[in-house]
């Protein structure tokens, strides 16, 4: 709950801003209404109005999900009184409207944009506390604090892991990156968080920076070589798969080319899966994003790592990379597999050719 017993609401239309929140669709998003409502009330704690339930969970599980007796606006103005409630009791349920575990980040901007209309005339505004797999996490600001927000915000990415494994202390990764071990396994590179997509020439240059040198074909050719050194654990399908991206498509696409990156450290908000342990850590093949919601992991799917020492089969650790493949997917990453098979056949180049064609004409990514 928050602490605002200064923040003044005489001039915030609390009923007009909850009418308008409900007309922009389902205010619980992706969780069911009981579920949704429980981020702001105790329903199974508050008495039931009908003598039938004894809590107010009963109540509202007859009323509107199971009958639909009562509609949204009576649920929030009458039975809550949202419109008298405690201040701290409002912000909260604002909170969770917007909150990464109900709704991905393409609906949030549009009901922070009507808070925030609502907000502006007590003084305050939501902004964005924290950032990561482009999910937002929003928090409530005074206005007079705005101008000394910084104007752009940048996050850190990881890639190109020489090590399988890396450990970061509790908190988050923004604010634990350099407690990282071995930090020279790895390359951070940092992007600002609006930006479109993450293109090749756009890490050849910053690259070119990190080492003081010009930008010029010796200066990518360095680069390249940087990013095979993960390969060299790993199964050849990860270089050749690597490799025949850049030759299809780096002097066509010039400028243009996304970038793809390989042995990319992901950290997965524990709140956007649901689950109250620490925040989730993967390190996937590789990585390309081509809008800020637009994230592409690529798997090279390797049978040696469903089967022990011994090569016979283990069910549990093909479940456990499953289950890490759908947390990526609820993280708002789009997961893709090629096998080993494909890529030691004599068509890989244009089977990877062909994949890639199709993922370009379906985000309207063109050559220069």
């Amino acid at each position: 709950m928050y602490s605002l017993s200064s923040l003044s609401l005489k001039m915030l239309d609390r009923r007009a801003l909850i009418d308008e929140l409900l007309a922009l669709g389902d205010i619980a998003g992706r969780l069911d209404l009981l579920n949704f409502l429980r981020y702001t009330w105790d329903l199974d704690s508050m008495p039931s109005t009908d003598y039938r339930f004894s809590t107010a969970a009963g109540d509202i599980w007859d009323h509107i999900v199971s009958e639909q007796h009562w509609s949204y606006a009576y649920l929030f103005h009458e039975y809550f009184d949202l419109d008298n409630a405690p201040e701290s009791q409002f912000f909260c349920f604002l909170e969770s409207i917007i909150h990464p575990v109900v709704r991905p980040p393409e609906e949030q901007q549009k009901y922070v944009e009507v808070i925030n209309k609502y907000l502006s005339q007590a003084g305050y505004h939501l902004l964005v506390k924290e950032e990561s797999a482009g999910y937002k996490f929003y928090h409530l600001q005074t206005l007079d604090l705005l101008p000394s927000l910084p104007s752009e915000r940048f996050e850190k990415l990881i890639f190109a892991c020489k090590e399988n494994k890396f450990k970061v202390s509790e908190g988050s990764l923004q604010s634990n990156i350099s407690k990282l071990a071995h930090l020279e396994s790895f390359l951070i590179y940092e992007w600002p968080v609006s930006s479109s997509s993450l293109l090749w020439i756009e890490l050849v240059d910053w690259w070119a920076k990190q080492q003081n040198l010009s930008l010029s074909i010796a200066t990518e050719r360095s680069f390249y070589q940087r990013l095979r050194l993960p390969f060299l654990t790993k199964p050849r399908s990860h270089r050749l798969f690597f490799e025949l991206y850049l030759k299809a498509f780096r002097f066509q696409y010039k400028e243009n080319l996304p970038a793809l990156l390989p042995q990319v450290y992901l950290q997965i908000p524990s709140a956007i899966v649901g689950s109250l342990e620490p925040d989730r850590e993967q390190i996937v093949h590789f990585l390309m994003r081509l809008s800020e919601h637009q994230k592409i992991v690529i798997h090279i799917d390797d049978p040696h790592a469903y089967v022990d020492e011994r090569g016979k089969y283990q069910p549990h650790k093909h479940a456990e990379i499953q289950a890490q493949n759908r947390e990526l997917g609820i993280a708002g990453y789009e997961v893709y597999f090629f096998t080993e098979a494909e890529l030691r056949n004599p068509e890989a180049g244009a089977i990877v050719e062909q994949f890639f064609r199709q993922l370009f004409q379906k985000y309207e990514v063109k050559p220069n």
